[in-house]
């Protein structure tokens, strides 16, 4: 009977030492597919900034080389992080990318590469000249002479990239030889009928800072 037992016993206990062995190994390969899933290759990409473009030691990083116009890049890694920038008088949108470069991981922006090296990186056909921003919102003043409001917007590069493609206010301005902005459809105080004088600067008398943009150059 004792024998018996023992026996009952030595096949549990192997029995268990085989199935934890089983679960060992089930993690190990488990684990193992999580890192070749994160360390695939994800895709191929073309560089399609003509000057080149900058990849960094992390997202947002010290920047570390430049890619060549036309590289083909391999990208394995997608952050999830997403990056505006203001590209003469364009916004640019995408996210930071990490790209296999000598055996190691760098980082780049991905709104300057594409699948299709020869396509156009600007979306838009209008490009933002001018932005003036306040505690009342953004204005902006487009290529095309039109005008565009965010009321209550701060001036991050999300909301204005939102005013390429949102309604315009219905007025309109041209630009003088002197710099100054003369915007119609709108009574002037200052001068009676006619368009309103309006001088952007950097910084006024006061040190304020009210323009974040100025004929397509970033003052912020």
């Amino acid at each position: 009977m004792k024998k018996t037992i023992f026996i009952i016993y030595f096949i549990s206990l192997c029995s268990c030492t085989i199935d934890n062995k089983k679960n060992r190994n089930n993690g190990r390969e488990n684990l193992k597919n999580i890192i070749e899933k994160t360390e695939q290759r994800i895709d191929y990409t073309y560089v399609i900034a003509k000057s080149g473009l900058n990849y960094r030691t992390e997202p947002n990083g010290d920047v570390i080389g430049k890619f060549k116009f036309g590289n083909k890049l391999n990208i394995i890694m997608n952050t999830g992080i997403t990056k505006y920038i203001y590209d003469n008088g364009y916004i640019i949108k995408g996210e930071w990318l990490g790209i296999e470069s000598q055996n190691d991981t760098v980082y780049t922006f991905g709104g300057y590469l594409s699948k299709d090296k020869d396509i156009n990186i600007y979306k838009s056909k209008k490009r933002l000249r001018y932005l003036y921003y306040s505690n009342g919102g953004l204005i902006g003043y487009f290529s095309d002479g039109t005008i565009t409001g965010c009321a209550r917007c701060d001036p991050d590069m999300s909301n204005i990239s939102s005013m390429y493609t949102s309604q315009t206010t219905g007025r309109t301005y041209t630009v003088n030889d002197r710099g100054e902005l003369l915007e119609e459809n709108n009574y002037s105080y200052d001068y009676g009928d006619g368009p309103t004088i309006i001088k952007p600067i950097e910084v006024d008398e006061y040190g304020a800072r009210e323009w974040g943009i100025i004929n397509y150059k970033e003052v912020f």
